[in-house]
């Protein structure tokens, strides 16, 4: 499987490369020709390129330092819907160009739990670009808090958990992959041929919630769409 994977991934980092190389010597050879419109397209490809392609590489270290035990983490108190609302302002454009909405349970409390917040942040944006590759555009995107009592996988021992639940209104999970969409390497039969991404967005969400004695899992609504549920201990001082 790790050899399969490391076929496509040779073909994912040439592929942006081919296009960062491609268009920036035709944009150098037509830089004194060609009218300043097209040599914005050109650097706006560039730029998605190279985007995408340094999300590849920070996946693939991600993946080492998670593998290696070197990942390092600072748990803080935080407050989960503030991480979400950050997430949600990054994605704004994405959003907009899609005319998707994503509504926040609307609530006075603050979310609080103690964990690290870029890594959170990078677990709740990894689910929302999941949810954008599936979900058809003019829709919503729920987010609900989530609070209850639950045995970390590393421990025998109940703790408080508070979390979120993020469920969209799209084609939903089939049954047999709900759980083989965390593992690494794997992507879901319903991605569309020619889909942009390498399988380990959620294996790496996975991973960085366990790190964090909590739980992160997939089901599909009784309503359709699929949602994702992230739970974390309230606190960290008995695990750390």
């Amino acid at each position: 499987m790790k050899s399969l994977f490391l076929a496509n991934i040779s073909h994912e980092l040439k592929t942006p490369i081919h296009a960062i190389l491609s268009y920036a010597e035709l944009g150098f050879s037509k830089a004194t020709l060609a009218n300043p419109q097209k040599l914005q397209e050109y650097f706006q490809i560039i730029d998605t390129s190279g985007k995408r392609l340094l999300n590849l590489l920070e996946n693939l270290l991600d993946l080492a330092k998670l593998e290696s035990g070197k990942m390092r983490y600072l748990f803080e108190p935080n407050c989960l819907k503030e991480t979400l609302q950050y997430v949600t302002g990054e994605l704004s454009l994405i959003l907009e160009k899609k005319n998707i909405q994503i509504k926040i349970e609307n609530s006075n409390e603050r979310w609080q739990a103690e964990f690290d917040f870029e890594r959170i942040q990078q677990v709740i944006r990894n689910i929302l670009s999941n949810a954008l590759k599936f979900i058809p555009d003019n829709t919503v995107i729920e987010i609900t808090k989530t609070e209850r009592e639950f045995i970390p996988l590393k421990t025998k021992k109940y703790v408080k958990g508070i979390g979120i639940q993020i469920r969209d209104f799209g084609p939903g999970i089939l049954p047999e992959d709900l759980d083989k969409i965390f593992e690494k390497f794997i992507q879901s039969k319903q991605v569309k041929a020619g889909t942009k991404g390498t399988g380990l967005g959620l294996s790496i969400s996975r991973e960085i919630v366990n790190d964090h004695h909590g739980l992160l899992y997939a089901d599909n609504h009784e309503d359709g769409g699929a949602i994702f549920t992230l739970l974390l201990p309230v606190k960290q001082g008995e695990f750390v």
